[in-house]
């Protein structure tokens, strides 16, 4: 069923609604996966898998890490089967990875929208596939700029569905906002689409995206095209 995650108190919790058929009985009653501790607050779905992003992570160094839960449906039950950290940013910066997740069939994509240091900003997409022996710890494939400009932002946003991966991208140099399209397949991913908008007043082109069978749904909030 359809699933979603709620959170309260300033602690963030897994929990799947599954929704019925019936029509007298739509939503049935929450499952906590993992309730004894915050698991999250960036929610994804598909099928029998699910993914939840938090970027508000702290080592014990104090640096910002970011972390995300994969969570599995078996026999009816909802377990949580992989914690994934991000890989270490450069120059020792912070992550923000977990602050955007997307999720199809065996793959999710994680994003990590803003590393940074006090010399350095960069932003990454981080695909994991499931293989037989269950997720990986690192990422088969990585998208992004280990170097972006003080206002350039990769990963603001994400859509996956199938082997279609669409990313959106703010060049502020450029004062351009764009939205990458990716194929993934065989191990890797190929770029093959790109479609631009220049800024213009509050245009927030690729603010949200969708993909649905072969179409890709691009909102842009001040025009609504």
């Amino acid at each position: 069923g359809v699933s979603t995650f709620t959170h309260g108190g300033g602690l963030s919790y897994g929990r799947i609604y599954p929704l019925s058929g019936s029509p007298s009985s739509t939503v049935g009653p929450p499952v906590i996966p993992m309730a004894t501790r915050p698991i999250g607050n960036v929610p994804a779905i598909d099928g029998n898998t699910a993914v939840v992003g938090s970027s508000y992570h702290f080592d014990s160094q104090d640096k910002r890490r970011g972390y995300a839960h994969i969570i599995e449906r078996e026999s009816g039950e909802w377990k949580v089967v992989k914690a994934l950290a991000g890989p270490e940013p450069l120059f020792g910066g912070d992550s923000n990875f977990g602050s955007r997740v997307v999720v199809s069939g065996r793959r999710v994509a994680i994003s990590d929208s803003i590393g940074y240091s006090e010399t350095w900003r960069g932003g990454h997409v981080y695909i994991y596939e499931r293989g037989e022996d269950g997720w990986p710890d690192a990422p088969g494939i990585t998208l992004g700029y280990d170097f972006l400009g003080d206002n350039d932002q990769f990963a603001g946003q994400m859509a996956f569905a199938g082997d279609y991966l669409a990313v959106s991208e703010y060049s502020g140099s450029e004062e351009e906002q764009l939205v990458r399209v990716y194929r993934i397949s065989g191990g890797a991913a190929v770029e093959i689409g790109l479609l631009k908008r220049r800024v213009t007043g509050e245009s927030a082109f690729g603010a949200s995206l969708s993909i649905r069978g072969n179409m890709l749904v691009v909102s842009d909030e001040a025009t609504t095209k």
